[in-house]
């Protein structure tokens, strides 16, 4: 069953303070914490066994940050994610243009959020270039790192969660 971490408080905790305690989970180097650095707030680690969701929790408090764990099946789960390549403003409604070119109306009273701008996005990625050398295997990790400018929309009750990427919203009039 997986486990998430989660922050107790709105303090992110320094890159030092997460090199040191990733030092002594298992599964990480000190070299994770970096990595963990540049997105912690909120969930720090998702997918993490329940011994590692203790070690990295342990380590954190001995390092002054407070953090829970949650079976992530707990996590709330936003709906499937549907592409749109066009969306348009009226003083009415959205129109959502998908990616057969249908459009239809979703009116500002059924938005619950909309959210526009770049989030850093960082990922560790094995490259399928696999070589043996001296008998032995080797398999090249690289972090990947990305800041996707785009925009979310989610409707009410998890209905459903639109995004489309590479652009920002178009300057809306009345709403």
């Amino acid at each position: 069953m997986p486990y998430a971490v989660l922050q107790t408080d709105l303090n992110t905790p320094s890159v030092e303070q997460l090199q040191r305690a990733a030092r002594f989970v298992p599964g990480l180097t000190a070299g994770d914490g970096h990595v963990l650095g540049n997105d912690a707030f909120g969930i720090l680690v998702k997918d993490f066994s329940e011994q590692q969701a203790g070690a990295l929790q342990a380590n954190l408090r001995a390092e002054g940050v407070e953090t829970e764990i949650v079976e992530q099946s707990f996590l709330p789960q936003l709906p499937p994610i549907k592409f749109v390549h066009r969306l348009e403003c009226s003083s009415q409604h959205l129109m959502i243009h998908d990616p057969l070119g249908r459009a239809f109306p979703v009116e500002w009273r059924n938005i619950m959020l909309i959210a526009a701008g770049s989030v850093r996005l960082s990922k560790f990625v094995s490259k399928v270039k696999a070589r043996v050398s001296a008998g032995k295997y080797h398999l090249p990790v690289s972090l990947e790192r990305e800041n996707p400018r785009g925009t979310e929309l989610s409707l009410p009750r998890g209905i459903c969660h639109y995004r489309r990427r590479a652009a920002l919203l178009p300057q809306c009039g009345k709403v």
